[in-house]
């Protein structure tokens, strides 16, 4: 299974992006979120299929998140540092 993913960077929160198969879904965002991400800009589209390699997610989680909510949601990895 591949579909065409949109991928859209968020103006408000560093490193937060959003993916989608079509614009239509951000309608489906809870209004907190979408007014924590702010406005979303597109900036990638590309096949996503679950054997496709993404730099920070998991792209079985993304596509299983695009099925179930309509979307999925990929923040800035923890800039916190933990000393053992």
């Amino acid at each position: 299974m591949s579909f065409e993913c949109i991928v859209l960077r968020s103006e408000k929160r560093l490193g937060a992006y959003v993916y989608v198969r079509d614009k239509a879904a951000l309608s489906k965002l809870p209004a907190p979120l979408a007014s924590a991400l702010g406005q979303l800009t597109e900036t990638l589209r590309f096949a996503l299929s679950p054997t496709r390699k993404l730099a920070q997610a998991d792209a079985t989680v993304v596509i299983a998140n695009i099925e179930k909510l309509g979307y999925h949601v990929q923040f800035p990895p923890s800039d916190i540092h933990t000393v053992d």
